[in-house]
This record gives structure tokens, sequence and C-alpha cells, in this order.
């Protein structure tokens, strides 16, 4: 016979007969051990507060040790660590101290400008130079805000305006400083400045190989701003070349002019390197490749035509070879000369021009 199951909370599907319940074995006692132990156990807390009143009685009467000191240093850095609130005031008044104050303040329009990245091909121009009011004539048409940006570079400026507008001031006052930069440095001043930053090859070495790393100078293709980007020119090649850096690249060509590097060479004539005579010739295992071959023979002969043109006149050609002699021709150079323009007044009196004439010993 099956017994219902009781009512309690036990599961249904776990309900047994009595044949198959476990013996429920001898009642539990309680161990008086336990309760021995629990009172020890408070004791034992008690007894740890009361040494710990005790150190601290104790530490009132002694000297801080470091633990502590560095302890406090901790908390108080902790303490002291602004909070969002705090720290958008801040901001706010720095913001408004900017707006109040004008840019370049510590260290000047001048000094700050040179120093940015991008300027290092300019020089610092005198502030006799800028407060001059002849040195700037005409650049009245040419600079947006004029007097404002005047203002800014000469390190005056106290307007209080938006960022829009201080921002479209600083953009005309580098402009200012780029047109009034290409006029003073054909100064006796500016050149001297500009030589010292040549000397130091801070516009950078020419990447031609022959010109063995000659120095460069900045220049522009144009008077007239926002037209040519500036170009860096080699002395010793007589080519120019576009800067590496791209900062660089977007500096106007008019803030340094076309005529500076020519009028620097000639207040300093010991600056002229000598002419560089040495070409590379194309070869293919070590033989002449003809098209090139046949152009480098063409502006040899141009040369040395250029160079019996000078000699006829006097004048020194400049042209010196690898040991940094100056190369002269020779007499049976000179003779082969007036043979091959004998040749070619024969030619040209048949009606046959010289050049259609192949292996005529021309060159």
């Amino acid at each position: 016979m099956l017994y219902s199951p009781p009512t309690t909370d036990l599961d249904y599907r776990r309900y047994q007969t009595p044949q198959s319940l476990p013996s429920p074995g001898p009642p539990p006692t309680l161990s008086l051990r336990r309760g021995k132990r629990g009172r020890r156990g408070k004791k034992r807390r008690a007894s740890e507060v009361e040494d710990l009143e005790e150190s601290t009685r104790r530490s009132k009467h002694r000297p801080p040790s470091m633990e502590d000191i560095k302890a406090m240093e901790k908390l108080h850095e902790i303490l002291q660590t602004p909070s969002r609130q705090h720290v958008e005031v801040w901001v706010s008044n720095m913001r408004e101290e900017t707006h109040q104050t004008p840019p370049y303040r510590h260290e000047g329009f001048a000094p700050g400008f040179i120093s940015s990245r991008g300027n290092e091909y300019f020089c610092e121009i005198d502030e006799d130079y800028l407060t001059d009011r002849f040195n700037l004539t005409g650049l009245q048409t040419e600079v947006q805000y004029y007097q404002y940006a005047l203002d800014l570079v000469t390190d005056v400026f106290d307007l209080d305006c938006d960022d829009e507008m201080r921002e479209t001031i600083e953009k005309s006052a580098r402009h200012l400083y780029g047109l009034v930069h290409a006029r003073y440095i054909v100064t006796t001043r500016g050149l001297a400045k500009m030589l010292e930053k040549y000397k130091k090859a801070d516009f950078g070495k020419c990447p031609r190989v022959m010109c063995k790393s000659h120095p460069l100078l900045p220049m522009g293709q144009s008077d007239n701003p926002n037209i040519k980007a500036v170009k860096l020119y080699c002395s010793r090649c007589e080519d120019i070349y576009n800067p590496k850096s791209s900062r660089h690249s977007a500096i106007d060509g008019a803030y340094f002019g076309t005529s500076f590097h020519n009028i620097l060479f000639q207040v300093y004539p010991a600056m002229i390197p000598a002419k560089s005579y040495d070409r590379y010739v194309p070869r293919i295992y070590g033989f002449k490749v003809h098209a090139p071959a046949a152009l480098i023979r063409w502006q040899n002969g141009e040369r040395d035509e250029m160079r019996r043109r000078l000699r006829k006149l006097d004048i020194d050609s400049g042209f010196k070879d690898e040991d940094g002699e100056e190369v002269e021709e020779s007499e049976e150079e000179e003779d082969d000369d007036e043979d091959l323009e004998g040749l070619d007044k024969e030619l040209v009196e048949n009606g046959i021009q010289p050049e259609a004439v192949p292996n005529v010993g021309r060159y």
C-alpha cells in the first residue's frame, strides 16, 4: 500500500516509501567547545580593539614616520584634484584671458613667426625697418586690414574681437611680414642675415650629385604674390629646385623676390663658386649612349664657343676642372676650331647645311 504525499514543501518526485527512507540516526547534540571558542573569539577581538586604542594614544606623543608623511601627501594630492566643474571654470577663464591678450605676447610677432615650423627660410626684420613708413609704401592695397596687421606685426595690437576676425588679421599680418621681408633681404642688414643662413645651409643643399651638396638660396619666380611658390637656387649648377618639405613648398615666392639671390652674389663676389665642369655621361658596358652623347657633344661645343668669345673679350669664363684649375684650350684646339669654321663656310657657300653632313669631325 502506497502512502499519499504529505502536505509539505517537499518535491513530490523525490517522495519515497517508508521502506526506502534512510535511518535518521542519533539526534544531533550541541558542542560546548563551539560556544567557548565563540566567547574566546569575542574576547580576542575586544583585546585587539584595546590594543589599537592604546597604539593610537601612543602615536599622538611620537613624531610621524616617513610612511605617515607619504600617506598624508598622497591624501593631500587626492583632495587637491580638481573636479569637472572646477576644470570648466578654469578653461573659460583661460579663454577670456587669451581673447583679451594679443597673440605672440611673450616673445613678439617676429620671433614667434620665425620659430614656427615651416618658416625657417625667413629672417627677423629689424624693428626700425618695420616702423619706417617709407619701407611700407604700396603695401596698403596688397594686405587686407592693413593697419590692424601692421599693429600686430609691430606688437602694438590692442583690439577686442572675435576668433574669426582675429584669425583673419593674423593671416594678413603673416602676408604683410612676407612682403616686407622681400624688401628687407636686399638691404645691407638683410643680406648679412641671409648670408649667415646660407653659410649654415639652412635653406638646404643641392640634390645634384655633381654639385657635391652645395648650399641653396631661396628665390621667387615672380615678384607678385599668389603666383608661384618659392624655389631653391644653386649657384654652382645655376639651376632651381623644389623644396623637399611640403611646408616650405607652400611659401609664396614673392616673399623672397626674383633678384635677391643675384644681388647677394653681387655684394659678396667671394661667395660665387666655381662652375662645375663635370657632367654625367650615360654608358652601356663602358660605351657611350649615342643620343645623349650627341647632346652632350653639342652642349660642350656651345660651351666651348662661349669660352672662346669670352677669351677674345678678356673675360674669365669661370669653368674649372676636377682639381679646381681653370680649363684652358691649347693652340691645337684653336687651330681645329678655325679649320671647322672654314669648313662650315665652304658648306654654306655650296648650299649645304653643316648639321646635315655626318662625321665632319664636329665636336
